[in-house]
């Protein structure tokens, strides 16, 4: 290993739940209750296909663009005072640094919300470079993403690898040649496939002795 690229959310950071979560806090704020299905209901959508839901099932005043600012609002005093990286994490940030391994990270989310949560849990300066979806113009279903932070990274797919918690995002770099480390997360239900699918699978960083680990630095 010479590179490694992080995703950043259910990877370094315990946020999913943050995001899971985000469309009902909101709604319960605005005192409406809502549907207890709701989570699984916007998960099938895009974005906008998700703010026009809430507006018309909730009867929401807002338009989409003020309600996505109100959504955005939130998870920024989330990453700011209370986003957590997940256990281990700084330890092993630490263990690749003095391995020489260039780190860079690749996400779905904001790159300002990602800059706030590296600012706040104190591990901003191990990483070269913040890419994400918005920059290539393409979600995690496509490669351009780990292709873009090899340019950064200035190494190869042959001795970079991928830590991702999302079976999609594993498909996807895998199917283009990534060796991929699959983090557990409560969020992904499909952890049998991550599992399967992944070349390492990481149950929990603190219990990984990287240093030790020859798949990753023998030569």
């Amino acid at each position: 290993m010479r590179g490694a690229i992080f995703d950043a959310d259910g990877t370094l950071f315990d946020s999913m739940a943050m995001w899971d979560n985000l469309a009902a806090q909101y709604l319960k704020k605005q005192g409406i209750q809502p549907a207890i299905n709701l989570k699984e209901t916007l998960a099938t959508q895009s974005l906008d296909e998700g703010l026009s839901y809430l507006i018309e099932t909730y009867q929401l005043n807002q338009s989409r663009h003020q309600l996505a600012t109100e959504l955005h609002q939130m998870m920024e005093a989330f990453y700011q005072h209370d986003v957590q990286l997940k256990p281990g994490v700084k330890d092993l940030l630490s263990d690749l640094k003095e391995q020489g391994v260039a780190m860079c990270i690749a996400t779905a989310s904001d790159r300002s919300l990602i800059e706030q949560a590296l600012n706040r849990c104190g591990i901003q300066s191990y990483f070269s470079a913040i890419v994400t979806e918005e920059m290539v113009g393409a979600s995690k279903q496509s490669s351009l993403i780990y292709r873009e932070a090899l340019t950064y990274l200035k190494t190869t797919k042959q001795d970079t690898w991928v830590f991702e918690d999302a079976l999609h995002a594993i498909k996807t770099a895998t199917a283009d040649g990534f060796k991929v480390i699959g983090v557990f997360d409560a969020s992904e239900a499909r952890q049998t496939e991550v599992k399967q699918l992944a070349t390492k699978y990481i149950t929990s960083f603190e219990a990984w002795e990287v240093r030790q680990d020859k798949e990753l630095f023998s030569h």
